[in-house]
């Protein structure tokens, strides 16, 4: 017996649930990851620039 993958309905990920809705949007992550990008890419007041490290030369 074998299963089959299925695409997520709101992600279009795959998925092996019976639902076709990931277990990733299923627990928001997906959302929170969009929205995460969102601010960052919306706010321009902060330095996404690489920093060093406290006491690196």
């Amino acid at each position: 017996m074998s299963v089959k993958t299925k695409k997520c309905q709101k992600c279009n990920n795959e998925t092996y649930q019976d639902d076709n809705v990931c277990v990733l949007c299923k627990i928001g992550v997906t959302q929170m990851y969009r929205e995460l990008d969102e601010l960052v890419r919306k706010n321009t007041k902060w330095n996404t620039a690489q920093r060093k490290a406290a006491g690196a030369r």
